[in-house]
């Protein structure tokens, strides 16, 4: 019998492992955090994926016979004298940072940490006392918002391009409307000042289309500033390959770099989700999963 080791426990690292254990494969998850679920437990807020429905998941994973193991892995080489086969499913779980010329880490929030704090610790990084601006137009964005609206804050959406630009959901971006979420558009943040609670924001207008097919932001010239106590920056995520580069695994950019059968560059060891993808919904994960466990399946076969 095969054994597989997978590293991450969200949607591509289940969906590959719950594949995999049907034929009779042995099957270990590696997760560093406390609970298991990955972006669905720490990323997704308790109202659109209550932890209670995460940690059902996980139970009904190890009823089938995967194991689960907390712990950080820090090197490939070493999971592959013990495992036939190492599939990477880390998804994208930093925080892209925005340069505000400020470094004040009590009120310049990640919004994956901001809503990690919420719904695996229950603490509030924010109070009714605060004006909040969250930087970006994502999913990530408006679960930021939705949080810190239900923390007490006044809030705000800051986003460089237009609502039409918007990569959230449109029915997220709905429901931050109907909260009582503000939104300000064509706003680039550039200055934050900490210590008077400012920040400078460049006024921007769109002409042309990038490599996503949306319209590029272009700076005016002209500035706004603005009022705000505590900024959440919601920009994007990326993967942590600072312990991949020595093991010898092959990047493309900002993800890790895999053939048509999700195998890296290493032999014996595949990649799947947002790691490989970029950031994408739950759905797009689970698939790219079951697509990585096909391809160790026929191998088997």
């Amino acid at each position: 019998m095969k054994n597989v080791a997978i590293v991450g426990s969200g949607p591509a690292g289940l969906s590959c492992a719950h594949s995999l254990v049907e034929v009779g494969v042995n099957v270990t998850v590696f997760d560093e955090l406390i609970e298991f679920g990955g972006m669905l437990a720490y990323g997704v807020p308790e109202f659109r994926i209550p932890l209670k429905i995460v940690q059902e998941k996980i139970g009904g994973a190890k009823k089938v016979g995967i194991k689960f193991v907390q712990k950080k892995v820090t090197s490939i080489n070493s999971l592959l004298k013990e495992y036939d086969f190492v599939v990477l499913a880390i998804g994208s779980g930093d925080g892209l940072k925005v340069d505000l010329g400020c470094s004040d880490k009590v009120k310049i929030i990640d919004a994956l940490e901001f809503l990690k704090k919420d719904k695996l610790e229950k603490k509030k990084l924010v109070s009714p006392e605060d004006n909040v601006a969250v930087i970006g137009g994502g999913n990530s964005a408006m679960d930021s918002a939705r949080v810190a609206l239900r923390q007490g804050a006044k809030v705000s959406i800051l986003y460089r391009r237009t609502e039409n630009e918007m990569p959230a959901i449109k029915s997220e971006i709905e429901n931050a409307k109907k909260q009582g979420v503000e939104f300000n558009f064509l706003l680039a943040p550039n200055n934050f000042d900490s210590k008077l609670n400012k920040l400078t924001c460049k006024e921007m207008i769109l002409s042309g289309e990038d490599s996503s097919g949306r319209k590029t932001p272009i700076d005016s010239g002209k500035t706004q500033l603005m009022s705000f106590t505590k900024i959440i920056l919601a920009v994007g995520q990326e993967p942590d390959f600072s312990w991949l580069t020595n093991e010898g695994i092959k990047l493309n950019g900002k993800v890790i770099f895999v053939d048509e059968n999700n195998l890296t560059s290493l032999p014996r060891v595949y990649a799947c989700g947002d790691c490989v993808t970029g950031p994408k919904t739950i759905a797009t994960a689970t698939v790219s999963g079951i697509k990585t466990a096909n391809s160790i399946k026929s191998l088997l076969n």
